[in-house]
């Protein structure tokens, strides 16, 4: 069985997913602040004795970063995310400038590794399968994890409940997203629960009869 313990944070409401499959965890977009949101899960993390072994980022958006640098810190794990995200990632106090008009006092750690599409790595008993889905960002990932009986899909900004990412900002492109969803993710089974990187979950299932974006595609 894989759990997933999902932690809305930050004045955007994104969502950082604590995965796990046994004690072996995975954290994805931690974008908590500091001295609040982050304890909260440091506390869940403790008291349900997890492993924490990975922190992933589906990309590197301000509002999906904010916590890195807790999550190096606390846990001793360095972000995994894909290599076009890297400047986006590095930036962070020049994204929070742009687009929310403060400045940020933070730092970000280097990156353990660069995920690329087709990636797998091991979490327990489950394996996790890294899927390029560029649209909303250039190196936009999704992380579709998997045991023999269950599976979960953390689709970051790319695919929601009822809509899609915005396609606006720098390195997004509406119809690259949309052909991402369609071949990368609306072929998963129905039964696959999303977790995305806002809203409430879904699934592929649900998002595939009644998702009005994706409706024309198929």
């Amino acid at each position: 069985m894989i759990t997933v313990r999902t932690f809305p944070v930050n004045p955007l409401g994104e969502n950082c997913h604590v995965v796990s499959v046994g004690q072996e965890t995975a954290i994805v977009d931690c974008g908590a602040l500091e001295g609040y949101e982050d304890d909260a899960i440091a506390a869940y993390v403790e008291r349900e004795n997890l492993a924490v072994r990975y922190h992933l980022l589906t990309h590197a958006h301000f509002d999906h970063i904010f916590g890195c640098d807790f999550v190096s810190t606390h846990f001793g794990i360095r972000p995994s995310l894909h290599e076009a995200e890297l400047r986006a990632y590095r930036s962070v106090r020049g994204q929070a400038r742009n687009f929310l008009g403060i400045d940020l006092h933070m730092d970000v750690p280097e990156p353990a590794q660069t995920l690329a599409h087709g990636d797998a790595l091991v979490l327990g008993e489950a394996t996790i399968r890294v899927l390029h889905v560029p649209g909303h960002s250039r190196g936009g990932l999704a992380f579709h994890i998997a045991t023999a009986s269950d599976a979960v899909l953390l689709s970051g900004d790319s695919l929601f409940a009822g809509s899609v990412g915005r396609s606006d900002l720098p390195g997004g492109d509406h119809a690259t997203l949309i052909e991402s969803i369609r071949t990368q993710l609306l072929t998963l089974p129905d039964a696959t629960r999303v977790y995305p990187g806002h809203g409430p979950a879904t699934t592929i299932g649900r998002e595939r009869a009644s998702n009005p974006f994706l409706a024309p595609t198929w």
